[in-house]
């Protein structure tokens, strides 16, 4: 690399920012859903979304540069496969993964630097609350969040329920489960399957709602409960995916020493996400850091996730 591309290619880094805002802005507006079934010049968008159009196509010109959206020689403006990714009426689209991106976590991560300095999180600095604290007294933040995760980790579960075979288990519980996506894909793919979801109460209340809208209700139980006091769970497959990223090495003891105790016996344990050593590029490396963030938790080698479960009384296959 020449002196001159090593220029260009950290000013490219350096300005990101600008990128995740645009995407916010196109997402808010919900360009994309107003674009779903036909083409539209700037001034049908800016009525459509109460913006100004000469802004507005500024914003559409240099996304459509980007391969977001895409402008057509009569001026008007279409969707691309990456603009219809930020489709808010797409349950799976990455529509809350931008809103989240372009508020609360921008707000967090411009803490990054007193994050650094004093071990405080980001959120908590921005905030001043944890993250789960947060969503618990703002429900449609909440909201929000649990669309984020799961267009966040939509291909993600179809490629993990491809791995793993889950058919040979006859209940799987889902640590952690958030709005039960995960859950209700397996039990759809293994109709001999058994669900358990955990969470705590508030996020289990809204679980609820999904599962009766989805009709697994009579396959999929609620259990409300808190990890860090207990887990007491019957099951011969247990998923924990994406939760012990959020708590540091003493949480992560707690957490899975409560598991361990009432573990069946026999039974297996999921974990996945393992980050690779050096440096290698790896998506999860910028996700340590927004754990850092967010949560104060942090991504893990195999060796990090060997020595967390050793200690917690597990044998790592």
């Amino acid at each position: 690399m020449t002196e001159a591309q090593a220029r260009r290619q950290i000013l490219d880094l350096i300005q990101g920012y600008r990128l995740t805002q645009a995407l916010y802005c196109a997402a808010e507006l919900k360009l994309a859903d107003l674009l779903f079934e036909n083409a539209k010049t700037p001034v049908q968008l800016a009525s459509e979304c109460q913006a100004l159009v000469g802004p507005l196509s500024r914003l559409l010109r240099t996304l459509a540069s980007l391969g977001v959206f895409q402008q057509l020689p009569s001026g008007a403006y279409a969707n691309t496969p990456l603009s219809l990714c930020l489709r808010a009426s797409d349950p799976d689209s990455q529509w809350a993964c931008a809103i989240l991106a372009g508020t609360e976590r921008y707000k967090a991560f411009d803490k990054l630097l007193d994050c650094l300095r004093t071990g405080k999180t980001g959120f908590e600095l921005a905030y001043g609350m944890p993250l789960f604290e947060f969503l618990k007294e703002r429900p449609a933040s909440a909201r929000i969040f649990d669309q984020a995760m799961t267009g966040l980790h939509g291909a993600e579960t179809a490629e993990m329920l491809e791995v793993f075979d889950f058919s040979v288990f006859q209940t799987l519980a889902d640590i952690g489960g958030g709005n039960a996506s995960l859950l209700l894909q397996a039990l759809r793919k293994h109709p001999g399957l058994q669900g358990i979801l955990f969470d705590l109460p508030h996020v289990a209340e809204n679980a609820a709602k999904e599962i009766a809208a989805a009709g697994f209700t009579t396959r999929l139980a609620i259990h409300p409960g808190d990890f860090f006091k207990e887990i007491p769970l019957k099951a011969d497959a247990y998923l924990m995916r994406h939760i012990l990223h959020d708590w540091t090495d003493e949480e992560c003891l707690k957490i899975l020493r409560n598991l361990r105790r009432g573990f069946s016996p026999g039974a297996k344990l999921v974990v996945e996400y393992v980050i690779e050593e050096g440096n290698a590029p790896h998506p999860g490396k910028l996700l340590d850091l927004g754990m850092l963030v967010a949560t104060g938790g942090r991504e893990r080698t195999a060796e990090e996730f060997r020595s967390l479960f050793t200690s917690a009384g597990f044998h790592l296959e």
